[in-house]
């Protein structure tokens, strides 16, 4: 599933195509996703694109009058390009844009959802109980801290917990404890404010290299222009589980924690 960073790099690369351009004409497949597909046709002709932001992994399109939300969903890519073709296999929403490139939005298993909303977008149910941003001043060492001391869970459940804070899935969480040698299994209220200065600065240095890396492409993700996302060639621990830890040679391992499969050394991560 794309994380904070791959719908940060999505984000991104619309933007720059799409601000302030009106939406001259809107195809839909008629298939639904993970609800149905609104009648965006009817909503959105003639409307400008105002801004492109994003909250947690939702992208959110200001258009006049109203919010397109957008979610990827485990294998969707938003696309840019001029060509004018069918609407093909996996295509569920084309957008003619007035400078002539179309924004198209694919998803193969179709687990995704574009939604249309006239009120307060920071209100929608989707995004109101959404957890602190990751990359803001916002999350610092006393917030985590504040946040880890009272929870026995598992740390790495904790910090994928998006109503805690938003945006880091299975691979950032993964390779963020491997940075702060922390063992994914420890307990969460067991971990120090010195361990959490470490941490929180883990995530934000890790987050922000894979943006600036395009993203991490496992299987499905490209950026707009169809370009994979080369962080996984950075990555240290997350589905390297057999491979030698590149600090201290000793075999990866993968655990599994609340059914994720979850990659870490045990020597360097207690």
């Amino acid at each position: 599933m794309p994380e904070l960073p791959e719908v940060e790099v999505t984000k991104k690369g619309i933007s720059k195509f799409c601000l302030g351009q009106k939406i001259n004409t809107v195809m839909t497949s008629g298939v639904r996703l993970r609800y149905p597909i609104p009648d965006l046709p009817k909503l959105l002709l003639g409307k400008k694109i105002k801004v492109v932001s994003r909250r947690g992994k939702y992208i959110i399109i200001g258009i006049s009058e109203g919010f397109l939300l957008i979610h990827l969903g485990m294998s969707g890519i938003i696309s840019i390009n001029k060509k004018e073709q069918k609407m093909q296999k996996h295509e569920h929403v084309r957008f003619y844009l007035q400078n002539g490139n179309i924004l198209s939005y694919f998803d193969q298993r179709r687990f995704g959802l574009v939604l249309w909303e006239k009120q307060k977008i920071s209100e929608h149910r989707l995004l109101k109980n959404l957890g602190i941003e990751p990359l803001t001043d916002r999350f610092d060492t006393d917030y985590l801290y504040n946040l880890l001391r009272t929870r026995k869970g598992a740390i790495k459940n904790v910090i994928m917990n998006s109503n805690l804070i938003v945006g880091i899935g299975n691979i950032y969480a993964s390779e963020s404890l491997f940075k702060a040698n922390i063992k994914p299994t420890r307990l969460a209220c067991s971990v120090s404010k010195k361990k959490c200065a470490k941490l929180c600065t883990d995530i934000k240095s890790i987050l922000q290299e894979a943006i600036i890396k395009g993203g991490t492409t496992i299987r499905d993700f490209k950026n707009c222009q169809g370009i994979i996302g080369n962080f996984k060639y950075n990555l240290k621990v997350y589905g390297r589980e057999g491979a030698e830890c590149f600090h201290c040679s000793r075999k990866i391992k993968n655990i599994k924690i609340s059914g994720r499969s979850s990659f870490y050394c045990s020597n360097c991560q207690r």
